[in-house]
């Protein structure tokens, strides 16, 4: 199985979460976890705007150790494809994301048939999105 880490993951790996590590570890070795470059960019967004101060550096070296362990995913035109598709039938439904990269991620997930894990319920929304939650209790 191919898994896809949401924003909210990545930052479970990066605070060490110990649900998340343990899906981690109880992975198969045929299993592989990917992130996408919309959540690089969110992580290291959300670290850029923090003052400059040891919290800063901490979670930067944190970033930095969760994405080298992590193949990124970049989007391209069947995940583009994926993406309007996507927005349309959420539109359609009167139920669209106020987080647009989120429709980027669940369409890079659908586009690879990969299986997004994330916490965010919103994503119940986006049909034939396989979902695992790996914080839940």
């Amino acid at each position: 199985m191919e898994y896809l880490l949401d924003t909210n993951m990545v930052t479970a790996l990066m605070e060490e979460n110990t649900k998340f590590l343990e899906h981690l570890q109880n992975l198969s070795e045929n299993d592989s976890v990917m992130t996408t470059v919309f959540t690089y960019g969110e992580i290291y967004y959300g670290i850029n705007i923090l003052p400059q101060c040891k919290k800063r550096k901490r979670l930067e070296q944190k970033a930095n150790q969760a994405f080298s362990d992590l193949l990124i995913l970049s989007a391209d035109a069947r995940v583009a494809t994926y993406y309007f598709k996507i927005k349309s039938d959420l539109k359609k439904k009167g139920r669209p994301f106020n987080a647009e990269n989120d429709l980027w991620i669940a369409a890079t997930a659908l586009a690879n048939q990969m299986c997004l894990v994330t916490d965010d319920a919103h994503f119940k929304e986006v049909d034939d999105l396989q979902i695992e939650d790996w914080i839940k209790d």
